[in-house]
């Protein structure tokens, strides 16, 4: 079975590559949400992203982009993927990549309703979540994502005993 953009043309398979990633981390960001406190969610994610790190080169902000829109558009595909799971995921493939991107959690009222929502950022980039979120909610938490690790090509002395 094959995947088909609009205009008719197939996905290339580094294309099916982030689409599958892409499900992956948001069924697991919904099913971490149910069990585990956000940011320990997060670190926890960016550690195993990190050890499963792709290349050894660091992201540019345009593959993070890239990583953000295949995360919105797996979660058509998943139904209740709200913006949390997006952001966590998106945090999740960038620390895959080898980048550093934060996942913030902000509030607002809005005609006596309270609303929250969450986005991701890599620098001052929002890759996720919304450009205009940072002005229109009250951050309330930051989460930062793991620090890139230089990928090790060979095990640790302790592990070669």
């Amino acid at each position: 079975m094959a995947v088909r953009k609009r205009r008719g043309s197939l996905l290339s398979p580094r294309r099916w590559l982030l689409l599958a990633e892409s499900l992956v981390a948001l069924a697991c960001a919904r099913v971490g949400l149910r069990c585990m406190q956000v940011a320990a969610l997060s670190a926890t994610g960016c550690r195993v992203c990190a050890k499963l790190r792709i290349d050894s080169q660091q992201i540019s902000p345009q593959q993070a982009r890239e990583a953000a829109a295949w995360v919105h558009r797996a979660s058509r595909l998943i139904p209740g993927t709200q913006c949390l799971p997006q952001a966590l995921a998106t945090q999740w493939l960038v620390a895959r990549r080898g980048g550093f991107c934060t996942l913030h959690v902000g509030v607002a009222r809005r005609d006596s309703a309270f609303r929250s929502h969450a986005w991701a950022t890599m620098g001052d980039a929002v890759l996720i979540g919304g450009g205009n979120a940072p002005r229109l909610y009250r951050e309330i938490l930051r989460v930062e994502g793991a620090a890139p690790a230089a990928r090790p090509d060979t095990a640790p002395a302790a592990w070669s005993r």
